[in-house]
C-alpha cells in the first residue's frame, strides 16, 4: 500500500479496511461483499481497500467487482511469512492466531483465533492455510486480467521494476521510484528483541509436503536454490 502511495499517488493512510467489522458486512454472502465495493464505484477512489480474505469470499462476484477495481494480491515465500507471522501473533495480548513456543510448532498448528475470519474452511496447519489462500488467488488471477499477482520478494529486490510493471494495469505512469520507509504506516512495527526462527530439513520437508507444487510454480525453490 505504501508503495502505491509513493509511486502512484494513491492514499495508503487512511485506507479502507475491508477486514474491519465496523462495516457490518455479511462476509459469507458474496452479493453483500459486492455491494460493499459498489458503494465506492460511483466516484473516483484514491484510497486503497485492504483485505486478507480468501478468494472464496468473492465467489461469483469477482468479475463484477473488477469492472471498477483492480486487485493486487501480494504473495510471499511461506518460509518468510511464517516466522514473521509467528512473532506477530506472540506479541499480541489476544489470540489473533496460534501462539506457540517455537515457529516449528507454529507452522504445524491448526489455524485458530481471530484469523479464522479470513477463511471459509478450516485447514490442517498454517502452511496448508497459506497454500489454500495463495493457490486460490493465483487461480483467480489466471482467469481475470484485473487481478495482478505481486511477489513480495520482487517488490523488495526490484522495486522500480515492479512499479513499472503495474503501469499498464493502473493506466498511469509512476511518479517516483524511491521505496517507502518500511517502518512508516505499518500495523505493528517490530520492536525490541525478536526471537529467532530457523527451519531445518524436517521443516523443509513439511513445507514441500503441504505446498511443494505451489512453491515451485511461484519460483520458491529449496533454500539451497534461492
Amino acid at each position: 500500500m505504501n508503495s502505491l502511495a509513493a509511486s502512484y499517488g494513491y492514499v495508503a493512510k487512511p485506507w479502507i479496511n475491508f477486514d474491519s467489522d465496523q462495516f457490518n458486512i455479511n462476509y459469507f454472502h458474496p452479493p453483500r461483499v459486492a455491494r460493499f465495493f459498489q458503494q465506492f464505484s460511483s466516484y473516483p477512489l484514491s484510497q486503497i481497500i485492504k483485505s486478507h480474505h480468501h478468494v472464496d469470499f468473492f465467489a461469483g462476484v469477482l468479475e463484477e467487482i473488477t469492472q471498477s477495481f483492480i486487485i493486487l494480491y501480494i504473495h510471499r515465500d511461506p518460509r518468510g511469512v511464517m516466522p514473521s507471522f509467528w512473532r506477530f501473533n506472540n506479541q499480541l495480548a489476544w489470540r489473533e492466531g496460534p501462539q506457540t513456543e517455537t515457529c516449528q510448532q507454529f507452522i504445524r498448528a491448526q489455524p485458530g483465533g481471530r484469523l479464522l475470519r479470513y477463511q471459509i474452511n478450516q485447514q490442517k496447519s498454517m502452511v496448508h492455510r497459506w497454500q489454500s489462500h495463495v493457490s486460490g488467488w493465483v487461480s483467480a488471477a489466471r482467469h481475470n486480467p484485473h487481478i495482478q499477482l505481486v511477489s513480495y520478494e520482487k517488490l523488495r529486490d526490484d522495486y522500480r521494476g515492479v512499479m513499472e510493471e503495474l503501469s499498464p494495469l493502473l493506466q498511469h505512469q509512476p511518479t517516483a521510484f524511491t521505496p517507502p520507509d518500511k517502518l512508516t504506516n505499518v500495523v505493528s512495527p517490530n520492536t525490541g528483541y525478536q526471537p529467532q526462527c530457523q527451519f531445518g530439513e524436517v521443516d523443509e520437508a513439511f513445507f514441500q509436503e503441504c505446498a511443494g507444487d505451489l512453491l515451485a510454480k511461484l519460483g520458491y525453490g529449496l533454500p539451497s536454490d534461492r
